[in-house]
């Protein structure tokens, strides 16, 4: 899978999570290959696709401090990090 498909599936699975939309958090594509996830016009936090890895730079820093192989993975690293995990 391709950096750009990686993130398309990225997105599209962050806009379908339900407790996502219902907590009112929305991810916006950047640039080519950074994905946003903002709540209420606040970015909490960004997926940057490298060389098919996802790495979670969280609001505030300027490196990633997480890094995950596959989209399961980063969805439920955003849950956890935005404290919506079960």
């Amino acid at each position: 899978m391709t950096d750009r498909e990686l993130e398309t599936y990225l997105a599209e699975r962050l806009h379908a999570n339900a407790k996502l939309r219902r907590a009112g958090y929305v991810a916006t594509q950047l640039i080519a290959g950074e994905l946003a996830i903002a709540h209420r016009g606040h970015v909490k936090g960004i997926w940057r696709v490298v060389d098919g890895m996802l790495d979670w730079i969280p609001a505030g820093y300027s490196a990633p401090i997480d890094r995950v192989a596959d989209i399961d993975a980063a969805e439920r690293h955003t849950l956890l990090a935005l404290g919506l995990a079960d």
